[in-house]
């Protein structure tokens, strides 16, 4: 019921089933239905309720379960959440080393649950401006992704946290609705926006082709050299395209365009490096 957004439906089953484990003395289960209740409240918005219930439902398995257990972990990342939300992201950076350390220790280093936690753990870091720990751990993540995990799901496991900043320049409806259907925060702008400015919020940038002549869209290029010219431009977006990357072809008709030379040569540095 709760993901088909039926709230007061999925809580009332949530409180009647904790209440059930409770008088039965399964501390744990209870725990279990207490976190499902949070989360519910976090999806509406309720933060602060969210994180009151957070709480009580981490020191109930703190007490039903062996202090190294991965479940402790779990409560963790999604108290976690809800704070960095509310702007306490000291504690929630705490928090998520704690589940990375305990996913590591019970599920071992290249477990999937070890990749959301080093996700969720560079998204502090990211909202705190540490640029380089968090493209590490972002690194880590895929790379445990990438060997676990079919192609399409790393894909939606990345764009979950991200926010994309989609430009217009004829983008097909179909790809903003395949964005969102991962998971990613779309923001869709015109071609001729500020996008210096629009890509400071957003974890990536997407230029959607379409007809036309590429001549009218000098103002476009120009911004496309100075994204990836910049100094803040994280290292590993290069060293990603690097890998996807085999071949560049340049249309015969714009090969005389210094500004995407430029871009080409900002992307094709990687290569060498």
């Amino acid at each position: 019921a709760m993901y088909q957004k039926r709230y007061r439906e999925a809580e009332a089953m949530f409180r009647q089933s904790m209440a059930a484990y409770e008088k039965a003395g399964d501390v744990y289960k209870a725990s279990v239905m207490l976190n499902n209740l949070a989360y519910s409240h976090d999806d509406q918005g309720m933060k602060p309720q969210a994180e009151k219930e957070y709480r009580q439902a981490l020191a109930m398995r703190e007490k039903a379960l062996r202090a190294d257990h991965p479940e402790i972990g779990t409560v963790c990342s999604n108290l976690a959440t809800v704070l960095q939300g509310l702007g306490q992201n000291d504690e929630a950076e705490r928090l998520l080393k704690r589940a990375l350390q305990l996913a590591e220790k019970a599920l071992g280093a290249e477990d999937s649950s070890v990749a959301y936690a080093l996700n969720n753990l560079g998204y502090v870091y990211q909202s705190q401006g540490r640029t380089a720990d968090a493209e590490a751990l972002y690194r880590r993540a895929q790379a445990i992704w990438e060997k676990c995990l079919p192609d399409s799901q790393v894909l939606a496991n990345l764009l979950e946290t991200y926010a994309v900043l989609l430009v217009d320049a004829g983008v097909k409806d179909n790809i903003t609705r395949s964005l969102l259907k991962r998971g990613a925060t779309v923001t869709r702008a015109p071609w001729h926006a500020d996008l210096v400015s629009l890509a400071d919020e957003a974890a990536g940038v997407l230029i959607g082709n379409g007809p036309g002549d590429p001549k009218d869209l000098n103002e476009l290029v120009d911004q496309v050299r100075g994204l990836l010219q910049r100094p803040g431009l994280p290292s590993w977006v290069l060293y990603k395209l690097d890998s996807a990357i085999d071949h560049i072809l340049l249309d015969e008709a714009q090969d005389t365009s210094a500004a995407q030379w430029e871009i080409l040569e900002a992307i094709a540095d990687e290569f060498c490096a």
